[in-house]
């Protein structure tokens, strides 16, 4: 099972491993994005939302981002699931939250 919460700074490595696993598991060279590396700047200080998926054992298992266009609108920056934990909800959740 996994829990949705707004992302904290504690998570920031696990976080951090989960987006990197998840662009190998793609096949994607993967590397860091300014926005991972600093939530809090590219994300809540704009009023953009950030939120994770922490799974039983406390470990990221997903995550989203959000950029607000105006009141009524959104981009979906981030989208990303651990490999492993595809087809297991986890995607539908982040995106219901984002939609309340």
């Amino acid at each position: 099972m996994y829990k949705i919460i707004k992302y904290e700074s504690k998570y920031k490595d696990d976080m951090l491993f989960c987006y990197l696993s998840a662009k190998d598991a793609l096949g994607v060279i993967p590397h860091l994005r300014d926005d991972l590396l600093d939530v809090q700047k590219c994300y809540f200080d704009k009023n953009d939302m950030f939120w994770i998926a922490i799974s039983d054992d406390n470990r990221v298992v997903g995550m989203i981002g959000t950029d607000t266009v105006s009141e009524t609108d959104i981009w979906l920056k981030r989208l990303f699931i651990k490999p492993e934990m595809k087809r297991s909800g986890i995607a539908s959740a982040l995106l219901a939250i984002v939609l309340e």
